[in-house]
């Protein structure tokens, strides 16, 4: 049987995800939505993106949002960036705490981001500088960590070995995230057992904040259930 955490930590991506691919609303009415949110309890936030005007008209008002966040001391707001440019703008516009998405299956890399895997690897150098030399965070997100539309199945294996990269090229911390439900990381979903021991596994290697801190006793890997 898989062990569920006590508990889950939330963080609220409307005012991104659910807003890039729409009409442009007016910044006035996104402070509306961010102060519901507020309500809810919620208190982790990716208020927006740092991504080309041109590419996504609807989260041009990056900056100007930004500037509103004082609003909400008691949030903690992030920011997805698409590479090194849009981490620059989003630390010049007081954001520091960033998510970078670095997609497991060089296909779905190159669709979204003309990149390859590697090459989106490499760029968490210079983006992480950026959020530490502005005392914030960086965030890798692992995208089709378990199955890509271009590939299949993502082998685990890769996905552990981008985390472990990442946090060693100065991320903050990683996680994984897929677009589909056909698969869990187990290969099925009828494999919940090896599936919870392969998520623990990947818990590890994605959540050590630091290259030191991962080999602390305290970041130990999980030792495997009989």
């Amino acid at each position: 049987m898989l062990s569920l955490p006590h508990a889950v930590d939330l963080r609220e991506v409307g005012l991104r995800d659910g807003l890039q691919l729409e009409a442009p609303i007016p910044l006035v009415a996104k402070l509306e939505i961010l102060e519901a949110v507020a309500a809810t309890g919620v208190r982790r936030v990716e208020v927006t993106s740092f991504v080309s005007p041109k590419a996504v008209p609807a989260l041009a008002d990056a900056e100007q949002l930004v500037a509103e966040l004082d609003r909400w001391p008691d949030l903690h707001f992030s920011a997805l960036v698409a590479g090194f440019g849009g981490a620059r703008r989003a630390v010049a516009a007081g954001m520091a705490n960033l998510e970078y998405v670095i997609s497991a299956s060089d296909e779905h890399s190159l669709a979204n981001a003309r990149r390859t895997s590697d090459e989106a690897v490499a760029a968490v150098a210079d983006i992480a500088g950026l959020a530490h030399g502005a005392d914030g965070r960086l965030e890798v997100i692992i995208a089709v960590a378990w199955d890509c539309p271009f590939d299949g199945r993502t082998p685990v294996q890769r996905t552990v070995e981008i985390a472990r990269r990442a946090v060693d090229l100065g991320a903050t911390s990683s996680v994984s995230a897929t677009r589909s439900a056909r698969r869990c990381p187990g290969g099925s979903s009828n494999s919940s057992t090896r599936c919870g021991r392969r998520c623990r596994a990947l818990t590890w290697a994605c959540t050590s904040t630091t290259p030191a801190e991962r080999g602390s006793p305290a970041c130990s890997p999980p030792s495997r259930p009989g």
